[in-house]
């Protein structure tokens, strides 16, 4: 019978730069963000999509990520914890709130993230203006270690925040997603290191879901890491050469916005998979497609 190792998952909370590079789920929903030059908030909508996580085909975590938009003001908010046999061997709850507003692109204002298990507590809190951070509070702090490349003034510029990396402004092209869907590079910020997801289109795929039936966008990603890294340690090594990194993008219906349908990287425990299995969507031109 197979057996469900999270020892990596585990170990990566005591060190906050290692759970921030190793905990795919953020990364990749990091990834998914792909804000289309001319993009608009649209009509006021509001999303709730529910997901699974799994490593190697086995079930360990559930999540559930919301956003809402009205006007130029968006806010959004995301739920993981695990779950069945994980829960005994790690239990871990973590929570993500953020908001800010639409211009010509995404602008956060505010973060916070608040993890915890038995052993360990990682908490966050930014404020940002203009697209650089104002304020920041993450706990526990990094290691000042020799080897660490260092967090300057200019790597918490013209960034994201986790969180607000899924929401993802796009304009549909005669009702179909596009390959430039992908074509992004995302700058983010994680409360501890600066790194950047780059973007490329792999492939279109058909997706069936609650709430969704039709054409996904399937993007590749590499991660760069640019500071608060330790460029020798193994785990940055392995995540910055991973070429199996992958986020499907569908539309929501009525709007002008993508969702993460699936996302997944493989790792050293095997496959990592966060899929969709349902999501809500109310207002917007075409509410009569939300499922409930």
């Amino acid at each position: 019978m197979k057996t469900l190792d999270l020892s990596p998952i585990a170990k990566t909370g005591r060190n906050p730069a290692a759970a921030g590079k190793v905990a795919a789920a953020g990364m990749l929903a990091m990834a998914s963000m792909a804000l289309a030059p001319g993009a608009s908030a649209g009509n006021d909508v509001s999303v709730a999509g529910d997901y699974s996580m799994s490593i190697a085909g086995l079930p360990f975590a559930k999540g559930r990520l919301s956003m809402a938009i009205k006007g130029d003001l968006y806010a959004a908010r995301a739920k993981i914890a695990t779950w069945g046999v994980a829960k005994i061997i790690v239990e871990s709850k973590t929570y993500a709130e953020a908001s800010g507003r639409f211009r010509r692109s995404v602008r956060p204002a505010k973060y916070s993230l608040d993890s915890k298990t038995e052993e360990y507590n990682m908490n966050v809190r930014m404020r940002l203006s203009g697209g650089a951070i104002r304020n920041l509070s993450a706990k526990p702090p990094l290691r000042k270690l020799p080897d660490r490349v260092p967090v300057r003034a200019r790597h918490k510029a013209n960034v994201l925040d986790p969180l607000s990396a899924a929401i993802i402004p796009y304009r549909m092209k005669n009702g179909k997603i596009g390959k430039d869907a992908c074509k992004k590079t995302v700058p983010i910020f994680d409360g501890w290191s600066r790194f950047d997801v780059k973007l490329h289109f792999r492939r279109f795929a058909d997706v069936r879901t609650e709430g969704y039936k039709g054409k996904a966008a399937v993007c590749g990603a590499r991660w760069v890491p640019v500071a608060g890294h330790r460029p020798n340690k193994k785990t940055v090594i392995y995540l910055k050469e991973n070429k199996d990194l992958e986020a499907w993008l569908i539309p929501v219906p009525g709007s002008n916005f993508l969702i993460p349908y699936r996302m997944s990287i493989r790792t050293k425990s095997g496959k990592m998979v966060i899929q969709n299995k349902r999501f809500v969507v109310n207002g917007g031109k075409g509410s009569k497609h939300a499922r409930k």
